[in-house]
């Protein structure tokens, strides 16, 4: 049944560069809609927990790497000003943001980013997409899917999946992104003098210039 919900969720939508990607993503929801699993939504909800179980047995650093962009983005989301709802709809996000890796082959997930070909990253850079389409098939789960889409945008427009910039990515989507990209500094156990050097380095360019300004003053400051 795991496979059939990641199946159906991912709507057999493969994205073409000839294609565009709002055509790509309306394919993959169209199909989703047509085909939803009709289980009830207590049963849904277990099979994204087991998805998610399934995924940190392929790879365990990805579980507690995304329990950590989950507690950063939630406190930089807090540090936002933004109301209950929607720092609980960003924690859970980022909770979620690496779902899209279980249809990714291990060997890549497992390889650093320097010693990936140019064949696997293009591999790599769908989990996004398949993560937002397994979300959208799951009505209770729908509202996390945009942040999960688009949270490896650059604010300068060169990210991936659609190239948007500045605050056309979600807010959302660049709380999590800054919270990621800390996240992956402590798992690469860089130095925190060096890691922040390197978040400010980012500003206007990978990353919100305000909310790593935020994100470093009201968060990491207090973590010292």
């Amino acid at each position: 049944m795991q496979n059939l919900l990641i199946s159906v969720a991912f709507g057999s939508a493969q994205h073409n560069t000839e294609e565009g990607f709002e055509t790509t993503f309306k394919t993959a929801e169209n199909r989703m809609y047509r085909n939803k699993i009709k289980e009830n939504m207590p049963y849904k909800r277990q099979m994204i927990v087991s998805i998610l179980d399934q995924l940190y047995e392929k790879e365990q650093s990805i579980e507690e790497h995304s329990r950590l962009v989950s507690s950063y983005a939630k406190d930089l989301a807090m540090h936002s000003h933004l109301g209950t709802d929607e720092v609980e709809l960003i924690e859970k996000a980022a909770l979620f943001h690496d779902l899209g890796k279980i249809a990714i082959n291990t060997e890549i997930l497992r390889l650093r980013n320097s010693r990936l070909t140019p064949v696997q990253i293009l591999e790599l850079r769908r989990h996004p997409e398949i993560g937002y389409n397994i979300l959208r098939s799951l009505d209770e789960y729908a509202p996390l899917a945009e942040a999960v889409l688009y949270h490896h945008e650059r604010f300068d427009g060169s990210g991936y999946p659609r190239g948007l910039e500045g605050e056309e990515i979600p807010l959302s989507a660049r709380i999590i992104a800054v919270a990621n990209v800390w996240a992956n500094f402590i798992r690469e156990r860089v130095p925190e003098s060096v890691a922040v050097a390197r978040l400010r380095g980012m500003r206007r360019t990978v990353l919100d210039p305000v909310l790593v300004d935020r994100f470093l003053k009201k968060i990491i400051t207090t973590d010292r």
